[in-house]
């Protein structure tokens, strides 16, 4: 785990407020000219990698690359076993459809009522997460239901393909197991 230590609040606010200012573009350019070792480690449209990387540079004066080049692992490569469960896409789909429609009948919709309640800022992450602005339309009576169902399925899916998209890259040397055969995997180990 890396001990980075806490950002104070003011700081990481002024920070926040800043790149809301400048927009992540100009963010962006801004932290690399803080923090040049960012570059090539950080998505230029990853707003909220730039943010912490920014605040912990300023406010520790060292990269938060160098925070991760210095944590030690008290592990070895070899006392895991990396396992990438691969879901053929049509069943992906069909459990993402299932899934869906066990959501909207185990109260997500009520979910989303209280959440609203809530009044949380717009530009929080948690108005982010699929499905809420889905509902949000539903329940202002912009959507039917079967509408409403549709689209947070196909965010799910789209969700879906950016993550087997970076598995690809990322966990190439992974071993791929379809879920039929993870239990007999379970078993040998």
């Amino acid at each position: 785990m890396v001990k980075i230590p806490n950002i104070p609040l003011k700081l990481r606010t002024q920070i926040r407020d800043l790149q809301k200012k400048l927009g992540q573009k100009k963010f962006y350019e801004k932290l690399l000219k803080l923090d040049p070792s960012s570059g090539g480690k950080i998505n230029p449209t990853d707003t909220q990698r730039s943010i912490r990387a920014y605040e912990v540079k300023k406010f520790t004066r060292k990269s938060l690359h160098e925070w991760f080049k210095n944590t030690k692992s008290n592990f070895m490569e070899d006392d895991f076993f990396k396992v990438y469960i691969d879901y053929p896409r049509q069943e992906l789909i069909e459990r993402i459809n299932v899934r869906t429609s066990e959501m909207i009948e185990n109260g997500a919709l009520k979910e989303v009522k209280d959440f609203i309640k809530l009044r949380v800022r717009k530009d929080k992450s948690a108005n982010k997460a699929i499905g809420v602005n889905e509902i949000r339309e539903y329940l202002k009576k912009q959507k039917d239901l079967n509408d409403t169902k549709e689209k947070i399925a196909i965010k799910t899916r789209q969700y879906a393909k950016r993550q087997s998209t970076w598995a690809r890259g990322n966990m190439m040397n992974w071993m791929k197991l379809k879920p039929k055969d993870l239990n007999n995997f379970l078993k040998k180990i």
